[in-house]
């Protein structure tokens, strides 16, 4: 999903989720967001998609099972459900959970989070940064 991510120049949304335990969530999700025909309109043109779940009754290979905990891992997600956004060059911008307002207000969302991301980037802010001058006041 990164490589179709890179090679199309489109953010990669990975959505993490336990189905058997995060069940309202996961219909939340899935009713009011991703299977809108808004959000999948949107999100077939900007986004690549990824669903990572982690069932705890449920049986998945363990293969699967083994890539989706280290991605999850690898993005900091404490907690399910979650989606992680990935920039095209494969750097983490932020995680995001279900919100209200519909899917127009969850892309909005999402937009000006690449949004705030993107102007960072390219203004070469880093927030490691330690010459901050105007931070302290002097007396």
């Amino acid at each position: 999903a990164l490589l179709r991510a890179k090679a199309k120049k489109r953010y990669l949304l990975i959505y993490f989720t336990s189905s058997d335990t995060n069940r309202m969530f996961h219909k939340l999700f899935k009713k009011r967001i991703f299977n809108t025909s808004t959000f999948v309109k949107y999100s077939k043109k900007h986004f690549v998609m990824l669903y990572g779940d982690m069932p705890r009754s449920k049986y998945i290979p363990s293969s699967i099972l083994k890539v989706t905990k280290e991605i999850r891992r690898m993005y900091k997600v404490k907690t399910i459900p979650t989606i992680a956004i990935i920039s095209p060059k494969g750097e983490y911008v932020d995680q995001v959970r279900y919100r209200q307002g519909g899917p127009k207000d969850y892309i909005k969302h999402l937009r000006s989070i690449i949004k705030d991301y993107e102007s960072e980037e390219s203004s070469g802010d880093d927030d490691d940064d330690d010459d901050d001058d105007d931070f302290y006041d002097e007396e």
